[in-house]
């Protein structure tokens, strides 16, 4: 298990969260930086968007614990929010190509909600048939 600490400052954990929904450690970081337990899905890899740009990815993790496991794919550059890169579909085929390879078999993702998405971070928002590989990974699925 890692952990990571995360910046308050960070745009991509300003997410917009209902009242009638718990506050995740994410949207909890807006008031202050937090550890996180996340596992790594995918380590390094190497992924190109639609106009041959070239997206070096650190490594595509989910939070230990949550009602989702959406899919943070952390970068090594910065640019991902202007460019976009969530809704490009030559980026998301490689990064759903490295989870097929790691055995994952699902439907592909979309991207997260746009509150989401960093500037070195971009969140793809998987369907049910993730959350059995992610708790194959050690994920606890947590529907309170």
């Amino acid at each position: 298990m890692n952990t990571q600490t995360i910046p308050a400052n960070d745009p991509v954990f300003h997410v917009l969260t209902a009242p009638s929904y718990p506050l995740d450690s994410h949207a909890a970081a807006v008031f202050g930086a937090v550890e996180v337990d996340v596992i790594t899905i995918l380590g390094p890899f190497v992924a190109r968007d639609s106009k041959g740009r070239i997206w070096p990815v650190i490594s595509a993790t989910i939070e230990k614990t949550s009602c989702i496991a959406d899919l943070y794919v952390n970068l090594d550059r910065s640019g991902a929010r202007e460019q976009r890169v969530s809704d490009d579909d030559v980026f998301v085929d490689e990064v759903m190509s490295r989870l097929r390879a790691a055995g994952y078999t699902g439907e592909d993702f979309g991207r997260a909600e746009l509150g989401m998405q960093g500037d070195k971070c971009v969140v793809l928002e998987p369907n049910g048939d993730f959350t059995a590989f992610a708790q194959s990974k050690g994920f606890i699925l947590n529907d309170d």
